[in-house]
């Protein structure tokens, strides 16, 4: 997998796919249509972040068993973060260090967020 991958691709190292949701299709499929004696398998996730805008559920389907279990894994040496955060944009310079922006839907009271990070580090809301 990759960040600039392809949900199209088939999966290779040199043709990765995009998402998780993909990846993991990819094994359900792979690991029902081989009955006889299952293998391991290892989902690679190269550097970058993985957005996931919806609930990700993982079943018992998806862990094989434990003679031959199914792995996510960052690729060796590389970070991966996996985030099912929004970016907020609009951001505008404030009074003294303060900066604001209006964020559609919380400020309705659709959503709500408790936590806020820039450039990886957490802040304070």
């Amino acid at each position: 997998m990759s960040p600039e991958g392809s949900d199209d691709n088939p999966g290779t190292k040199r043709k990765p796919f995009l998402t998780l949701e993909r990846a993991r299709a990819e094994v359900r499929k792979t690991r029902s249509g081989n009955k006889g004696k299952p293998e391991a398998v290892t989902v690679w996730l190269r550097k970058g972040t993985y957005l996931i805008g919806t609930t990700m559920e993982f079943t018992p389907e998806d862990s094989g068993v434990e003679s031959a279990p199914v792995t996510y894994a960052a690729y060796k040496g590389e970070k991966v973060v996996i985030s099912g955060g929004r970016s907020i944009t609009g951001w505008q310079k404030g009074g003294g260090e303060l900066w604001t922006t209006v964020v559609p839907g919380v400020k309705d009271g659709a959503w709500y967020f408790h936590q806020l990070f820039v450039d990886g580090n957490r802040r304070t809301r």
